[in-house]
């Protein structure tokens, strides 16, 4: 009866492994860890189904093919768990050809050993139908098997405590878990177990799927639903997937595309990756420690990164949890905003140019103003001294005959003083277009000599003499310069009478080629030095505003002569084109 129990149990154990096998190869995600789950998974179902048909064999032969069957698994049982234990705890070597190969050398020669043992008897001493004896080599074999196991089971030991800190429950079931295969099999070996079949196997499937139960479900099986993994892979976003053993367990497309360098699946390594392409003082501390250890709250941060040229990525780290609210892992993303953070780092720059521009403008602005203020003041005041001079000099000629007419001529007293008033009102006339800037759109010469004529006929009967000679009737003046032509000469004429004491004044103008040519001589006085006052300083702005030229002289005892040329393109147009 007890060998029946034992039979359904190895039975038992046979099919808990092959359908651990199965499931994880159709739902888990493809790894080397997988597969050497799977390896120790076949080797018990090796060890438990060529167990059973040892048990029931009834003949010699048939026992003898059973014994080198499960064999297979005795002998590399030990070599694929080791395996297992350091790619389940990333054991620098787990990838190392030499290390593995130089493992395999004892369960090889162990296997030789055991199918060979009729030529030699080292694997078994004895072996017969009802019993066998066993040889060095056996128990070369299982110290051997006991070492593998020993350091695989203290390594994926020491990983837990390490990784799972403050999941002590979860930690003491993995290490029970681990050690249930050895204390199983001492038991059997020291026959503290009261039973003839040896349970070895069946306690390392049941080993396996508490392992599995507790850890792998996170190690092997894909993290999301295969329905959404599409999804996933289409996201724009660059995403990671890290479990709680700092493995990058799943990458979507975007990510491998962006970090097409990076082809690891450490974290610690991935960080260092991307500090070595920090940019700026975009190194958040906070965040990439986010990334090494996962915390309660979502994590938030930019990272400027040299990929590409530069990017500027966001970036979000966000904890997963299990349905009964455990930690399993962490979710990282990085989302390319450099087209927006240069974007708003173009319209800052612009906004500080277009604020620079502004203030400029206003400075300019204010200059240009304060300039036409004091370009708008020079222009009265030369305006007002040009024609208020003329008009008070002429109006003192006028008075001073007058008073030498009093009780001689009062005839010729009372027209100077009509004379007066008519020169004071059409200067008061004046001095409003000046204030104004008023003029005719279009003066020609007719115009412009009979403001020249009626200048001189004022002077009439203050006994000067003015005398104007007009050369260029087929021509007419611009507004501008015609007005700049009289107040030249009430200028000159104010001057000749004021300064010079001239009693006869001649106006010439006249038309040489392309330049209008403008002479101005008086009997006066003369001056041996000429001093530029306002007044002659004003004909000069005046002429040169024209791009013409003025020339003043004397002969230092009397006369005084002006002469002046303005290009005829500047300020007149001929009436024969």
């Amino acid at each position: 009866m007890g060998w029946l129990i034992g039979v359904a149990l190895l039975f038992f154990s046979m099919i808990l492994s092959i359908g651990l096998s199965i499931y994880f190869l159709f739902y888990g995600k493809k790894s080397f860890l997988l597969y050497s789950f799977i390896f120790c998974q076949a080797l018990i179902f090796i060890w438990s189904s060529g167990y059973i048909v040892e048990i029931l064999s009834t003949t010699l032969q048939l026992k003898w093919v059973a014994v080198i069957f499960e064999g297979v698994a005795i002998c590399f049982i030990g070599f694929a768990w080791l395996v297992f234990s350091m790619v389940y705890t990333k054991n620098r070597f787990r990838k190392n050809r030499v290390v593995l190969c130089g493992m395999l050398i004892i369960p090889i020669i162990e296997y030789i050993l055991l199918i060979t043992n009729f030529k030699h008897g080292l694997y078994y001493k004895e072996f017969n139908i009802y019993g066998r004896q066993y040889g060095i080599a056996f128990w070369i074999n299982i110290i051997s098997t006991y070492i593998y196991v020993f350091i695989g089971t203290i390594m994926i030991i020491k990983y837990t405590i390490t990784m799972l800190g403050n999941q002590k429950k979860q930690s003491i079931l993995l290490i029970i878990a681990v050690t249930v295969p050895i204390i199983s099999n001492i038991m059997y070996l020291t026959k503290i177990l009261m039973i003839k079949i040896d349970v070895t196997p069946l306690s390392f499937s049941l080993s396996l799927l508490l392992f599995a139960a507790l850890t792998f479900r996170y190690r092997f099986l894909n993290s999301i639903p295969a329905g959404l993994r599409k999804v996933f892979d289409t996201v724009e976003a660059s995403i990671i997937l890290i479990d709680n053993t700092n493995s990058i367990v799943l990458k979507n497309n975007s990510f491998i595309n962006t970090f097409a360098e990076y082809k690891g699946c450490n974290v610690n390594d991935f960080c260092n990756y991307l500090s070595k392409r920090m940019i700026g003082d975009y190194n958040n501390t906070n965040l990439m420690n986010s990334i090494l250890k996962c915390y309660e709250k979502p994590i938030f941060g930019e990272m400027h990164l040299n990929i590409d040229n530069g990017k500027i990525f966001r970036v979000s780290v966000q904890s997963v949890k299990d349905s009964i609210n455990i930690e399993i892992g962490r979710v990282v993303s990085f989302t390319d905003i450099t087209l927006y953070r240069n974007l708003s780092n173009e319209l800052s720059e612009k906004n500080i140019q277009l604020t620079e521009a502004n203030d400029k403008l206003r400075q300019h602005m204010a200059v240009v103003e304060e300039l036409a203020v004091l370009k708008e003041r020079n222009r009265v005041a030369r305006e007002i001294h040009d024609s208020i001079g003329h008009t008070l000099t002429f109006l003192v000629k006028i008075h001073e005959g007058a008073i030498m007419d009093f009780g001689k001529n009062n005839d010729r007293m009372l027209e100077s003083i009509k004379t007066a008033n008519k020169v004071t009102r059409q200067g008061l006339k004046e001095l409003r277009l000046s204030l104004y800037d008023m003029m005719t759109e279009r003066q020609d010469t007719g115009m412009l000599f009979q403001e020249l004529e009626r200048l001189s006929a004022d002077f009439k009967n203050s006994d000067i003499k003015i005398v104007i000679t007009n050369e260029c009737s087929n021509i007419h003046v611009k507004p501008e310069l015609s007005k700049s032509i009289l107040r030249i000469c009430q200028e000159a004429v104010t001057n000749s009478i004021k300064h010079g004491n001239a009693d006869e004044i001649n106006i010439i103008i006249r038309l040489d080629g392309k330049i209008l040519k403008m002479y101005i001589i008086d009997n006066g006085k003369g001056c041996s030095e000429i001093r530029k006052g306002y007044g002659l300083s004003g004909m000069e702005e005046r002429v040169k505003k024209y791009g013409g030229i003025i020339q003043c002289g004397s002969d230092g005892e009397s006369g005084f002569n002006i002469r002046i040329e303005i290009p005829i393109i500047t300020g007149v147009d001929n009436l024969n084109d």
